[in-house]
């Protein structure tokens, strides 16, 4: 399934198991977001609001993925066995030329299921690296709360965005490291950085055919999603929320991005090798819902580079 951002605008959808929110009623979620406006409001701003925009932009505009899920594919070379670090807030859009009087909309993906949104108010947070977001976590006995900042870090050869919370008295309790994926935005409307980094990491290249019931010669699949040498078939993308069916490690090819007809294969990754098995869809029972598991081998395909 392609959860592309213009379909998470359009949902929106806030989890309330998402570990952002976890445990807040509705009550608790509109006196986090006052915590969140007092912080930011009880520091000095010298800078107006576009011109801190301005200083922050080059450093925090695109797209942006989860470090650890890069980490783990690299680790396990298997997106169904990389979920896990998908869990939170694994992707993030950030779009600063549509600013809103001091705060700017930023859209994400809640563990990679569900559309997510909050507002980044331009006021700095625990560094001057760093804006507080309207978003926080009350604490009822103390009356207290921890609120949510987006940081940078130059580094010699990137930038890395955090998402970190940060307790009332400054200590940072956890956060998220990002790489920037897009910093185009234009592409992000288009493009699900998750997915073009599963391409990239375990798909991206071009293989010889050792088997196949089609006769290709060779077969090439790009980070864009591009396909060619699998006959019919000029798009492909690989399932990275395991939460519905299909399960297991699939991959769908299509003639185009967005062809609703499409032909499932469970992939199989060993070193340079890349098994291609029909996916067959399995009868659902009292306790199982459908599901897909490996049929015939279709492809055996060796990465040439």
């Amino acid at each position: 399934m392609n959860y592309k951002f213009v379909p998470l605008l359009a949902v929106l959808l806030i989890t309330s198991a998402s570990w952002l929110t976890a445990c807040q009623t509705d009550s608790q979620s509109e006196k986090a977001t006052s915590i969140s406006t007092s912080v930011a409001s009880s520091r000095p701003v010298t800078d107006s609001a576009v011109l801190l925009l301005n200083e922050f932009r080059p450093f925090i505009q695109g797209v942006w993925v989860s470090k650890k899920y890069e980490q783990e594919l690299s680790r396990t070379r298997s997106a169904e066995a990389s979920w896990d670090a998908l869990m939170g807030t694994p992707e993030i859009f950030l779009d600063t030329s549509k600013p809103l009087h001091d705060s700017l909309k930023v859209y994400a993906s809640a563990n990679n299921h569900e559309g997510d949104e909050f507002w980044l108010l331009l006021r700095r947070g625990l560094s001057p690296a760093s804006l507080v977001v309207s978003r926080g976590e009350y604490d009822e006995e103390t009356g207290k709360g921890n609120h949510w900042e987006l940081a940078y870090r130059v580094g010699p050869r990137d930038t890395t965005l955090f998402f970190r919370c940060v307790t009332p008295a400054g200590k940072i309790k956890e956060e998220t490291a990002y790489r920037r994926f897009f910093r185009s935005s234009v592409k992000a409307y288009d493009v699900n950085a998750v997915i073009s980094l599963v391409r990239q990491k375990l798909y991206a290249g071009t293989y010889r055919v050792l088997y196949s019931t089609d006769y290709a010669a060779t077969v090439r699949f790009e980070t864009d999603g591009t396909l060619s040498g699998i006959r019919g078939s000029r798009y492909y993308e690989p399932q990275t929320d395991f939460m519905t069916p299909p399960g297991g490690e699939t991959v769908q090819f299509t003639r185009s991005d967005n062809d609703t007809a499409r032909t499932w294969f469970i992939s199989r990754l060993n070193a340079d090798t890349l098994l291609l098995h029909d996916a067959v869809l399995k009868g659902e029972t009292d306790s199982t819902p459908p599901y897909f598991g490996a049929g015939p081998l279709r492809y055996r395909l060796l990465r040439q580079q």
